[in-house]
């Protein structure tokens, strides 16, 4: 929580009228800084360095999180560290929106709440140099920063499967480290493929040779990120509940602001400073990735076809990645949201409640 400091009233001309006015000011205000109330964020990248992490970046980088009483803290977690603070209620909510709700469907108290995103940028980017699409996909090295049979390397055997190669003949390779050493690694020949390096870094590559041969949203829908909380603490808190949405508000009025092409260089501002502004990209490479990244955006926070949520589920399935019986829901006979692991009432809520519709 952050606390402001009172400053030294200083010089003994002041009167003792406004030293007792300074006073109550400088109290007032760390009053209102200490009822902010906490919203721990678990997040791949704290800085919000892509596109696809705008959604939740930009209202802490334009303050809108503070001015609704929120003090937004953004985590550095994994998925195998946020689940389980999530579920603790070490943390309030976390960007995994597409694999927690499978846990969620396991017994943990996990559900997802908002979705920015119909599907995850993601797809499959070739080495078109060395590789021959689609039989030079067979026996492919792919791979990303996540472990194997996660959403990235289920989303690499689905384009391949697509493309009309083995799915079960690519080698899966994990690439620790930032978007600047998978761009490294790349080049080094260490994978001839990366299921999920998204813009604007992608169009460093294609630039240089490599292909986008397909992508999620054509092939098979799945979400990545968004907000997920605790499923119990939503259900039995109040005041989280209302907590939660507050959040929420925040995050449309994010998706609102970059739909606007008017607001896009000053957004392009922003994420070329949470990147690091890498010296090969261009401005006009941070204003298409934020068009492109537009293009997927959902109407009001909600997937429109709720059976696409449980795609990336689907195809664990059938890549053996997830066993049914692992699930206390079936699965085949409950969608997502009637078993629990999507709960879009708090959105409703928030549309309800603001006077927004869908696509304001």
């Amino acid at each position: 929580m952050r606390r402001f400091a009172l400053k030294r009233l200083a010089g003994a001309a002041l009167t003792a009228c406004l030293a007792a006015g300074a006073l109550v000011a400088g109290q007032a205000a760390t009053v209102q800084a200490e009822e902010l109330r906490t919203f721990r964020f678990a997040s791949t990248d704290p800085k919000g360095g892509d596109p696809q992490q705008l959604y939740w970046y930009l209202p802490l980088a334009k303050g809108w999180y503070e001015e609704a009483g929120i003090d937004f803290e953004p985590v550095r977690m994994p998925p195998s560290t946020a689940y389980p603070a999530l579920s603790a209620g070490q943390i309030e909510g976390g960007i995994y929106a597409g694999s927690a709700p499978l846990a969620g469907a396991r017994g943990a108290p996990m559900v997802a709440v908002y979705h920015p995103e119909e599907s995850a940028p993601w797809g499959l980017l070739v080495n078109t140099n060395k590789i021959d699409v689609p039989e030079g996909l067979n026996g492919a090295r792919c791979g990303s920063a996540a472990g194997p049979k996660t959403a990235p390397d289920i989303t690499a055997r689905t384009v391949i499967k697509h493309m009309g190669a083995d799915p079960t003949s690519m080698i899966y390779v994990v690439v620790p480290g930032s978007s600047t050493e998978y761009l490294t690694a790349m080049r080094n020949g260490v994978i001839d493929c990366h299921p999920s390096y998204t813009p604007p870094m992608r169009y460093i590559l294609e630039r240089e040779g490599w292909t986008f041969v397909a992508g999620m949203r054509d092939v098979m829908p799945i979400q990545g990120m968004g907000l997920t909380v605790n499923r119990n603490r939503i259900a039995d808190d109040d005041e989280h509940r209302e907590l939660v949405k507050d959040v929420i508000q925040q995050m449309l009025r994010a998706q609102d602001y970059i739909r606007d092409p008017a607001n896009h260089a000053e957004i392009a501002e922003i994420l070329k400073t949470s990147m690091n502004n890498p010296e090969e990209l261009t401005d006009e490479d941070y204003l298409r990735a934020l068009r492109d990244e537009v293009t997927l955006y959902t109407e009001g926070g909600k997937v429109a076809d709720p059976d696409d949520l449980l795609n990336l589920m689907r195809a664990g399935i059938s890549f053996g990645y997830y066993d049914p019986s692992e699930f206390v829901v079936d699965l085949e006979k409950t969608g997502a949201i009637e078993a629990g692991m999507v709960d879009y009432s708090l959105v409703d809520e928030v549309h309800a409640e603001t006077g927004r519709n869908k696509t304001q």
